[in-house]
C-alpha cells in the first residue's frame, strides 16, 4: 500500500519506532531479569537422593551416581513438585549424620541427608522454613529413592515473575501500538499542519493576488520556512507592481510622442498646405519619431539588462574610458560656457565592457550639463583604493528636492524643476542598472539650488588579470 500523506507517513514511522523501542527496551530488561533470576536459583540449586519409608542412613554410603550438569530448566520442565509438605529435621545416632524430613507429600516421608542436601539442612536449624521448594523425579536405582531438587523459593519466584512479565509484554504489543498510533498522529499533526497552511496559502497565491501571506509565528524550522516563503511572496509582489507601473509608464510614454504625430498628421490632412509647412511636419515627424526611438532603445536595454549579466567582460582600465568620454562632451560644456575638469588616476582596473561604461557616464555626464546653468562648473574625479575604484560627478546645478531623491533611479521617474522635460525617465534607471550588472553601488546627493554630486564604486580586479578576448 502506498501512503501519498505526509502527515500518515510520520505518524506510521513515530509510531513503529516508539513500539520497536519500547518493546527492545521491555525484552532487554525483561531477558537481564530472567538471566539474574536463573543464575540465582542455580547458584542456591541442591540435587541428591530422597529416602523414602525412613530408609536408614547407610543408604546414604551406597554408590548413587547423580547426573551432573542440570539445568534449573531441567528440574522445572522434568521434575514434578511436591506439595503440601511438613519438613523436620534430626540427626543419625548410627552415622551422626544430619537429616531433613520431607512428610505430607504425594509420596509420603522423605529423607534427605547433610552429605547432599548442606544449605538446605542449614537453612532449616535456622529455622528458615517454607524458603525452599522440592521437586522430584523416580530412579531407576530403587523404589526407596527418589532424586529430589531443592530450590530456593524466592529465586524460582522470581523467574515465574519475568515469565509472567514476558508474557504481559505479547499481550500488551497491539495495546502500545494502539497508543503510540494516536501520539504519533497527534505528534505529525502538529508537524504537518504549518506545512499545509504553508501549501494552502501558496495555492492562492497568483499573479492577480500576492497579498496572501502565510501566519506562522513559531521559531522553528517550519517558521524558518514560513517567513522565507512570506520574504519570497514579498519580492514576487513587488516585482510584479513594478512590472505593471513599468508597463503603464512605458505605454504613457509612447502614448504622447504618438498622439502628437497622430494630431499634427491629422491637421495636415485637414486642408492643403504650403511647402514650408508639410516641411514643418517632417521635422516635427522626425524628432517624435526619434524620441520613439531612443525610448524603445533605452526600454530594449532595461530589458536585457535585467535578463543576466553580461558575458563579454573584459579587464580594462577606466582611466581610458574616462579620457575619451571626456573628449566626447568637453565641446558640449563649452558650448554652453559650464567649466568642466577631469581629476582622475591611471589603473583604474575593472570588469565591464566598454560600451556600457560609455553609456553611463554618458548619461550622468548629460544630466550634468542639461542642469548647470552657464557660468557653473562639472567635476569628474576618479580614484581607487585596494577593493574599489570610485567616480564621482558633481555639478552647480539646480540640485534637487530631497523629497525626489528617493525615487530619481526608478524608472519613467521626472523631476520637474521649471523647465519643460524632454527626457524619458529612464537615463538614471540605465545607469543604476550599468551598474548593478557589475556588481557596483550608485548613490547620489543633492540639495535644491546647490548642485548634485553622483557616486559610482565598482570593485577592482588586479592589473595583472590578463584580457581574454584580446
Amino acid at each position: 500500500m502506498k501512503i501519498n500523506s505526509l502527515h500518515t507517513k510520520s505518524a506510521v514511522i513515530f509510531a513503529a519506532s516508539m513500539l520497536l523501542l519500547l518493546v527492545a527496551y521491555l525484552v532487554i530488561a525483561g531477558y537481564s531479569s530472567y538471566q539474574r533470576a536463573i543464575y540465582s536459583a542455580q547458584r542456591l540449586m541442591e540435587v541428591g537422593p530422597g529416602y523414602l519409608s525412613e530408609q536408614t542412613s547407610t543408604k546414604t554410603n551406597e554408590d548413587i551416581s547423580i547426573a551432573t550438569g542440570l539445568s534449573i530448566q531441567n528440574v522445572l520442565e522434568d521434575f514434578n513438585p511436591l506439595e503440601n509438605v511438613l519438613t523436620s529435621s534430626g540427626v543419625d545416632n548410627v552415622n551422626q549424620l544430619a537429616w531433613y524430613q520431607i512428610k505430607g507429600s504425594q509420596l509420603g516421608t522423605i529423607t534427605l541427608y547433610e552429605t547432599d542436601f548442606p544449605a538446605t539442612i542449614v537453612l532449616s536449624n535456622a529455622q528458615s522454613y517454607g524458603s525452599r521448594l522440592f521437586y522430584y523425579q523416580s530412579t531407576s536405582y530403587s523404589e526407596d529413592i527418589v532424586l529430589i531438587a531443592s530450590l530456593d523459593q524466592q529465586s524460582i519466584l522470581n523467574i515465574r515473575a519475568v515469565i509472567s512479565l514476558f508474557n504481559y509484554i505479547w499481550l500488551s504489543i497491539p495495546v502500545i501500538a494502539i497508543f503510540s498510533g494516536l501520539f504519533g498522529w497527534l505528534i505529525s499533526y502538529l508537524i504537518v499542519k504549518p506545512i499545509r497552511e504553508i501549501a494552502r496559502t501558496a495555492e492562492t497565491i497568483s499573479e492577480h493576488d500576492l497579498s496572501q501571506r502565510v501566519n506562522i509565528k513559531s521559531n522553528d524550522e517550519v517558521g524558518s520556512l514560513a517567513r522565507s516563503f512570506n520574504r519570497m511572496a514579498d519580492r514576487l509582489d513587488n516585482a510584479f507592481q513594478l512590472q505593471r507601473r513599468f508597463v503603464s509608464d512605458a505605454a504613457h510614454e509612447l502614448r504622447t510622442p504618438l498622439a502628437s504625430v497622430k494630431t499634427a498628421v491629422t491637421h495636415s490632412l485637414s486642408g492643403k498646405r504650403s511647402i514650408s509647412q508639410y516641411k514643418e511636419l517632417t521635422i516635427l515627424l522626425s524628432q517624435r519619431l526619434e524620441a520613439l526611438e531612443n525610448l524603445i532603445n533605452d526600454l530594449l536595454f532595461l530589458s536585457r539588462a535585467d535578463e543576466s549579466k553580461s558575458s563579454n567582460s573584459q579587464h580594462i582600465d577606466l582611466s581610458q574610458i574616462l579620457e575619451l568620454i571626456s573628449e566626447a562632451f568637453t565641446p558640449l560644456f563649452q558650448d554652453k560656457n559650464i567649466h568642466f575638469t577631469m581629476h582622475t588616476t591611471n589603473n583604474l582596473y575593472i570588469m565591464s565592457e566598454q560600451k556600457p561604461l560609455l553609456r553611463l557616464l554618458g548619461n550622468l555626464l548629460e544630466n550634468a550639463a542639461k542642469n548647470t546653468p552657464s557660468g557653473g562648473t562639472v567635476i569628474l574625479t576618479a580614484s581607487t583604493d585596494s577593493q574599489h575604484v570610485k567616480i564621482e560627478i558633481s555639478d552647480t546645478g539646480t540640485g534637487i528636492a530631497q523629497e525626489h531623491l528617493p525615487h530619481i533611479f526608478e524608472r519613467f521617474y521626472h523631476v520637474q524643476n521649471g523647465e519643460k522635460d524632454e527626457g524619458t525617465g529612464l537615463g538614471l534607471s540605465i545607469c543604476q542598472s550599468i551598474v548593478t550588472t557589475h556588481n557596483g553601488q550608485i548613490t547620489a546627493e543633492s540639495e535644491l539650488g546647490h548642485g548634485s554630486i553622483f557616486t559610482v564604486i565598482f570593485p577592482v580586479v588586479p592589473a595583472s588579470i590578463p584580457n581574454n578576448n584580446k
